[in-house]
């Protein structure tokens, strides 16, 4: 080593030490060999480049291409393709390390800061250290024997790339993350600073777990890299600059990116890519070892066929061809087993599979299957663990056979895609399955396709050259629904027989069947009123379009939301029809869902501005002996109504209701109507006759007195726009709405509903119209509030602890019940 203290070159008797001084620590080697100090003072034996200082000794010899090179030559090759690859980073928009030097203005002076790299070469038998990660970014220890100077320049492109690693990351990290720093600056020191191809100098052994620290697997999984990328169709920029360096757990980020854009974890990702090792010849030089066949020693086929033939000796009790599938952790590999040849007569053909072990050890593995005398059919596909092996065996009637078989496994990929995808309800779907490969015996191939919704099956027996297979369906959901969807495929040989080839199932989502209501369905107004329209829709598609008609001739509107305006200039008091449908705005013409409702439009009503009040000598007095009978109507409960008639049969003038009980008559309702609609002072009578339970007033219609048994009252809701409130306020009174329009009001409302007994509740409902979440029933006495009950509602069912309470005066006494029992238990 150069000791700067002495200046010299020296050789040093143990593989680490420290100077005299115990400043300056020098690197240890795996090998033997002379070692290089960590820091070194002065120029001797050094190459000058623009990003970094190249120290070499004279004594050692240097070697490019097998050519012996002199020592300052070499140093200068060094130099040139570090500062390459560092302006390469630089320009690709990596984070490097300052690796320059510059003048410095110091106080009547100046002097150089020297912050290029320094690197060390040093006999080829001390090539890499171990402790790498622990030592300064800026020193760089690299072998005085290259192949060329393209393997020089990858040399310093995967160390310069690890500077840039530590950078991020500490070199405890990076120790802890050894093979995936390796890995990505393998693949950097191919691809980042330049584009080339990758080495396939390193091979891969097929049961080597993903992480394995070991140089070979760790360099050879720069193309597990490339495979990574090749599925997701990012750049390794992206991979780095977004996702690695942005984390501090590196292996847990290269795991969710494998998951968010391959569709699978990193193990998922390795299985695959062992996989394609296998059977894809583009990767099959990357398998280190020679894959064989464990009687013979006969060695794989050529491409992705497994096609050898193996004898039986005849001094063996049992014979095995066995083929060995991957180190899958957790994710299965399925195959196609096929026998190239017919079975010869009296022999069954066996296959089973079995951890990897001596094939002359019959214990623990697992028939799948058999092929019979004369049959050329495929074994039926499985699916294969970790290290799993297919064991394929003769067997006759007198022992196992000495006949030979040829046996080919390939990969079995089975898919099936659906369109549209998401799929509406009531939209035709078209499914296509594909299955490769099909085993050359086959002459037909019958295909099943089973749904979930009880259709019948759709089969069909088509040529095996049949390219992919073809389902149209049409499902209809009510509410988001999974179905299944089930592709079979069997085999058929030229003799009829068959063999199941795959099996695949899938879900396949439905979006409910879009919905639309108006609501209100029937409104009221007056000429010249501009009315607003609302619609409640369900299972829209993602661009909806509302197509309305008004019914009085004029233009149809599109809107793309579910309201609109629109003012009538004309009376119609049977009600313009109203029509709104929803459609996707990519396809107007279709229309998913259609809703009708009502507006009728009166003639307009003057009124006083402010509603009269009792005291108001413009407002009607409630003298029951001066009521004339003009009109009424008798209930089966006693309940009869008198009242008055405008031209157009609505109520027009004074009004009774009142509870016939023999030849006495009990007062419910007393008031006023105009054309329909409530007006001035009314009276809201007890339904015991006890007295009057307030006096309320009325302008157009506007505050809704409620009675439970007086004839103004159809029990249903009604929504009262109150800008101010936060919560909508619900009257329960004839206003011309259905039963039906119920959840439609209050749906996705918090809701405080009034009742003919002086009582009110306090709820949420659900889209649904059910009730949903907190509930209480009050009624006030004066300025005090009193509860009856109060609990949750869970999607209109009651749900934990609901509290009851009586009144007998000012007291109230209760109990508790849980609703989660069924009974509820006190």
């Amino acid at each position: 080593f150069l000791d700067p203290e002495l200046g010299d070159w020296v050789t040093l008797p143990t593989r680490v030490a420290t100077s005299r001084a115990g400043t300056t620590a020098y690197g240890s080697g795996r090998r033997s060999g002379k070692y290089l100090v960590a820091k070194v003072s002065g120029t001797k034996n050094v190459v000058q480049g623009t990003h970094c200082v190249v120290y070499y000794d004279p004594s050692i010899t240097h070697k490019l291409g097998g050519a012996t090179v002199a020592a300052a030559d070499f140093a200068a090759v060094v130099a040139d393709k570090f500062d390459a690859v560092y302006q390469g980073y630089q320009g690709a928009g990596y984070d490097v390390p300052t690796y320059t030097k510059s003048s410095v203005d110091l106080f009547l002076t100046s002097m150089d800061l020297d912050r290029r790299a320094d690197i060390y070469l040093s006999d080829a038998s001390n090539t890499y250290s171990e402790p790498f990660y622990a030592w300064k970014t800026k020193n760089f220890y690299i072998p005085a024997t290259f192949d060329d100077a393209d393997d020089v320049l990858f040399n310093m492109a995967h160390e310069l790339f690890h500077a840039i690693q530590n950078r991020k990351f500490s070199g405890l990290s990076m120790a802890a993350n050894r093979w995936l720093f390796e890995m990505t600056a393998e693949y950097a020191s191919r691809k980042a600073p330049h584009s080339r191809s990758l080495s396939t100098d390193y091979g891969l052994y097929l049961a080597t777990p993903l992480g394995t620290l070991d140089e070979i697997h760790e360099y050879s999984s720069a193309h597990l890299t490339k495979y990574l990328l090749d599925q997701t169709g990012d750049t390794f920029e992206t991979l780095w600059g977004t996702k690695l360096a942005t984390s501090y757990a590196p292996y847990s980020a290269l795991n969710s990116y494998a998951k968010s854009k391959a569709g699978m974890s990193l193990t998922r990702v390795h299985a695959h890519y062992l996989t394609a090792m296998m059977f894809d010849s583009s990767y099959a030089d990357l398998i280190a070892e020679e894959l064989t066949m464990p009687i013979n020693g006969t060695p794989w086929g050529a491409g992705n066929v497994i096609d050898s033939t193996f004898s039986i000796p005849d001094d063996e009790a049992a014979g095995w061809m066995r083929t060995r599938l991957p180190a899958f952790p957790s994710y299965p590999a399925k195959v196609l087993v096929e026998v190239l040849d017919d079975v010869p007569a009296h022999v069954n053909a066996k296959v089973f599979n079995a951890p990897w072990r001596d094939p002359k050890q019959p214990g623990g593995r697992t028939p799948l299957g058999s092929f019979f005398s004369g049959e050329s059919l495929p074994f039926v596909s499985t699916s294969l663990g970790d290290q799993d092996s297919v064991y394929v065996t003769g067997y006759n009637y007198f022992g196992w056979t000495a006949k030979s078989l040829r046996v080919r496994v390939r990969p079995l990929v089975v898919n099936v895609t659906q369109t549209p995808d998401p799929l509406p309800s009531g939209v035709e779907c078209t499914f296509v399955g594909t299955v490769a490969p099909i085993p050359d015996c086959a002459q037909q191939l019958k295909v099943y396709w089973k749904l979930s919704d009880g259709t019948p099956w759709q089969i069909e027996t088509v040529p095996a050259s049949t390219p992919e297979f073809e389902l149209k369906h049409t499902f209809k959901a009510e509410k988001d629904e999974t179905f299944e969807v089930t592709f079979e495929v069997y085999c058929l040989d030229a003799g009829g027989r068959r063999r199941l080839l795959v099996k695949h199932t899938q879900g396949v989502a439905v979006g409910g069947r879009p919905a639309i209501v108006l609501t209100p369905n029937v409104q009221q107004v007056e000429i010249n009123q501009l009315v607003t329209l609302t619609a409640q829709v369900q299972n829209t598609p993602d661009t909806p379009e509302y197509q309305w008609t008004f019914g009085d001739g004029s233009s149809a509107a599109t809107t793309s939301q579910p309201t609109t305006t629109h003012t009538y200039t004309a009376v119609q008091e049977d009600g313009y029809a109203v029509t709104v449908k929803m459609a996707d705005a990519g396809e107007p013409a279709v229309a998913l869902a259609e809703a009708k409702g009502q507006v009728v439009v009166l003639d307009p009503v003057q009124v006083v501005d402010d509603p009269p009040t009792g005291n108001d000598p413009d407002a009607p007095t409630l003298d029951y002996s001066k009521l004339q009978r003009v009109d009424e109507t008798r209930f089966w409960d006693g309940v009869r109504e008198v009242y008055f008639k405008d031209g157009a049969g609505r109520k027009h003038g004074l009004y009774q209701s009142f509870l016939q009980n023999g030849a006495a008559q009990q007062p419910l309702e007393a008031g006023m109507y105009i054309h329909g609609k409530t007006e001035g002072q009314w009276q809201i009578h007890m339904q015991d006759g006890s007295g009057v339970i307030e006096n309320r007033h009325f302008h157009r219609g506007l505050w809704v007195g409620v009675n439970a048994q007086a004839r103004t009252v159809t029990m249903m809701a009604k929504s009262t726009v109150w800008p101010d409130r936060a919560v909508t306020e619900v009257y329960l009174y004839g206003g011309g709405l259905k039963a039906q329009d119920w959840p439609s009001v209050v749906a996705g409302s918090s809701c405080v509903l009034y009742y003919g007994d002086g009582t009110y509740e306090t709820v949420t409902f659900d889209a649904s119209g059910r009730r949903h979440g907190l509930c209480t029933l009050q009624y006030n006495v004066n300025a005090e509030v009193r509860t009856i009950y109060s609990g949750t509602f869970n999607a209109g069912v009651k749900t934990g602890f609901w509290k009851y309470l009586e009144w007998s005066g000012d007291t109230a006494t209760g109990v508790t019940y849980d609703h989660r029992k069924d009974p509820p238990n006190q």
